[in-house]
């Protein structure tokens, strides 16, 4: 069973919510390194597919604002971004963001993260004024 057959056969099994946490935590750390591993060797539409896989997973398991389910949906706009769907990119940045902010805190390091993965991705798509806005580029534009 491939890689991408195995994400997605178990993303469907029904004993997912009765997993124990140190489990579910070692199997979405082997799906994120894989999902690394993939993008790096130039896989990434397989890169992408466990990206989602690993979204779905942890927001099922430990819900939708977790800040393991967070990280994992930054991940996934990262591979959008270096696919060039800066689109799709922003719009799931700009939740992420919306969440840190809402659940960790303003000053949180994931939620400055956030920021600025949002801020380079508004500043890749031209969008000069929303970067500014967040802060991160001010000294770039000035």
């Amino acid at each position: 069973m491939r890689y991408i057959d195995w994400c997605k056969h178990f993303s469907k099994m029904k004993y997912w919510k009765t997993i124990q946490l140190d489990k579910y935590d070692r199997i979405l750390q082997v799906i994120q390194r894989l999902e690394y591993f993939l993008r790096d060797e130039g896989s990434r539409h397989d890169a992408e597919a466990l990206g989602s896989c690993a979204v779905g997973i942890a927001a099922w398991i430990l819900g939708a604002e977790h800040p393991d389910t967070l990280t994992s949906m930054s991940n996934l706009a990262s591979m959008y971004r270096a696919q060039g769907r800066t689109a799709e990119a922003a719009a799931l940045e700009e939740e992420v963001l919306e969440k840190c902010r809402r659940i960790l805190g303003a000053e949180h390091p994931d939620t400055l993260t956030s920021m600025g993965n949002l801020a380079s991705t508004d500043w890749n798509q031209g969008r000069t004024a929303e970067a500014v806005e967040l802060r991160l580029f001010d000294g770039i534009t000035s």
